[in-house]
């Protein structure tokens, strides 16, 4: 799901804790050492962005925003800001000669570049994460 973050209304807020979680409390993001990545160059994309990028001939860059229970990820098309909202169950990442991040049926590919080794710590903190919030509840009775 892609929203408008622009300005952070009621309902907006309430879709995206609804989907991934509430933000991290402050003690929480000191102790993780950071919730968010730097910015990231976007090479190519599915068609669902389409509305997003192909109007833009200039550079596109994207960051990631961790959750609980999954991921944001901001980036801007024109003077507003948008954000792709990832739940962990949703998520998918491949490194191969670029990096691509995959939701449903829409993906990003980020350049491999200075920009990625400097957010590889968010993206193992990230993949972590979603690693604890998607095994399976071993409770025995």
């Amino acid at each position: 799901m892609i929203l408008n973050t622009t300005y952070m209304e009621k309902d907006i807020v309430r879709k995206i804790n609804n989907l991934v979680g509430e933000p991290f409390s402050f003690i929480q993001r000191f102790k993780m050492n950071g919730i968010g990545s730097s910015r990231m160059i976007i090479d190519d994309f599915s068609t669902g962005f389409n509305d997003y990028f192909l109007q833009s001939m200039s550079l596109r860059y994207c960051n990631f925003e961790l959750r609980p229970n999954g991921i944001l990820v901001h980036f801007n098309h024109q003077h507003n800001r948008y954000s792709w909202i990832i739940p962990y169950y949703l998520l998918s990442m491949f490194r191969s000669d670029s990096f691509s991040i995959h939701a449903g049926s829409q993906f990003l590919r980020i350049r491999k570049d200075n920009h990625l080794k400097v957010n590889s710590k968010i993206i193992t903190r990230i993949l972590s994460l979603k690693e604890i919030n998607t095994r399976p509840n071993k409770s025995f009775t």
